[in-house]
């Protein structure tokens, strides 16, 4: 059975957990295909241009064989978004990425204040949704939490999902 979508994967799984569909195969929820997806930005200092104006998506390129970007932009007021950043790292392992976000933030502290500052975040940033068409998947369970059931997942060893793009980082810079 194909269920790749996230409330289709939450309704199979809570209806099995339940017993309401007890013969659904065991396997759901591994093999879900995912997007390979980075948000990346740059995010100009000053508003001397506004990115607000104008469609939110007006070109895309590949910067390599795997890899689609689009550049994304947010319209006024939409600056509640920006809360979601913070300063771009480096690196295949999450050690080394948060090794490399405290370092940055001990040597340039400054930068990391900017990035807080949401303010006419909308016309000062441009997003970078970057795409890869490259085989990966994760593994969906479901999970019983005190607010009802949700989704958990995990990347498949053989396969995994990217946690890092580096032609994300690099097509921002």
């Amino acid at each position: 059975m194909a269920a790749g979508t996230y409330n289709t994967q939450k309704l199979l799984h809570t209806m099995k957990a339940k017993g309401f569909l007890p013969k659904l195969s065991n396997a759901l929820g591994r093999l879900s295909r995912t997007n390979s997806e980075a948000l990346t930005g740059a995010l100009l200092p000053s508003g001397d241009i506004d990115f607000s104006k104008g469609a939110a998506i007006t070109s895309s390129f590949f910067p390599d064989e795997h890899t689609h970007v689009e550049p994304v932009r947010y319209g006024k007021g939409s600056n509640a978004m920006g809360l979601l950043q913070t300063l771009a790292t480096d690196g295949v392992r999450a050690s080394d990425r948060r090794r490399q976000w405290v370092a940055n933030v001990v040597q340039h502290p400054g930068q990391l204040l900017r990035v807080l500052n949401v303010r006419r975040w909308s016309e000062r940033t441009v997003i970078a949704l970057v795409m890869q068409n490259v085989d990966s998947s994760i593994t969906v369970r479901p999970k019983k939490g005190i607010f009802g059931w949700r989704l958990t997942s995990t990347n498949t060893s053989d396969k995994p999902n990217a946690t890092y793009i580096p032609a994300a980082n690099e097509v921002v810079r």
